[in-house]
């Protein structure tokens, strides 16, 4: 059985914890807590050098990055694993240094803001990525999903670093985005991670309340 050391406020965690919830893949949790360094201990980094989740360990095989972890898993079941491979691997080759920028750009600047200021810095950064959102809106009034009509391994990383814009109101005007959410919050273990995610921003008094359904 395998291991996955993950924080449920890390957007490439909930990628794989939810896959691994849709799936019904057996496995062993193991929450790291950054606040307090355990990703920095001895152990930790004999895990991952970098000191980054998630990772995800077999007995003696390691697997870090999100998107090798879930490429992997999909693998292994294969009626997850879609044939649009070359659409998917072009996602996932982007991904990093296109639909992250959400998160490093937006999200993280928002949640290290002083108490009381989490939204306002979460709209101001967000005209740093409008132009990014407004590709995906484009992309989605074509289809359902990332890259075609089917939920593919791509959906798992795009809707994980997507739908925090939803916890600052930064959606209103992307009705294609607010369509997709609603779509991936009835696949099956989607709202697994969602909720434990925005009652997490409440306890760190990031959100004053859980945000709406999408």
């Amino acid at each position: 059985m395998g291991k996955l050391y993950y924080n449920r406020l890390s957007q490439p965690c909930r990628s794989v914890l939810w896959f691994l919830g849709f799936t019904g893949i057996e496995f062993e949790k193991h929450e790291v807590n950054i606040s307090a360094r355990e990703n920095e201990t001895p152990e930790f980094i004999k895990l991952n050098p970098l000191g980054q989740l998630p990772v995800w360990v077999e007995d003696d095989f390691v697997l870090t990055e999100s998107s090798a972890i879930l490429q992997y898993l999909a693998t292994a079941d294969l009626r997850a694993c879609p044939s649009e491979a070359g659409k998917i691997a072009e996602y996932i080759a982007r991904h990093h240094s296109l639909v992250r920028q959400l998160s490093s750009d937006c999200f993280v600047p928002a949640l290290l803001a002083p108490d009381s200021e989490h939204a306002s810095v979460a709209k101001a950064k967000f005209e740093d990525v409008a132009d990014t959102v407004n590709l995906f809106e484009a992309d989605l009034s074509k289809h359902r999903f990332v890259v075609g009509d089917k939920l593919t391994v791509c959906d798992f990383l795009f809707a994980c670093e997507v739908d925090q814009l939803h916890c600052f109101g930064l959606l209103e005007n992307y009705p294609k985005i607010q369509e997709y959410l609603r779509r991936i919050c009835e696949v099956q273990g989607y709202k697994d991670v969602w909720t434990p995610f925005v009652q997490a921003l409440v306890e760190l008094k990031v959100l004053t309340q859980v945000p709406p359904q999408f």
